[in-house]
């Protein structure tokens, strides 16, 4: 089953870390201390490790303030 399939069915917008980093302003140092130290979600599928944007955001929302400028 590919991505876009998994997408599909379960409904979520599932991306790869390297897609994370074209949308989110985190380094990919960053996002992986998230995930082990501080319990970004994520998704774990055989050897892939993919990102509900959604939750991403809402988990960046709770955990950190976005300063104007």
């Amino acid at each position: 089953m590919d991505k876009s399939q998994l997408k599909k069915k379960l409904g979520m917008d599932l991306v790869s870390k390297k897609e994370l980093l074209e949308v989110i302003p985190l380094s990919a140092r960053t996002i992986d201390d998230a995930k082990k130290y501080e319990g970004l979600p994520h998704y774990k599928i055989g050897s892939r490790v993919l990102y509900d944007l959604n939750e991403v955001r809402e988990w960046l929302k709770e955990r950190y303030v976005v300063s104007a400028g």
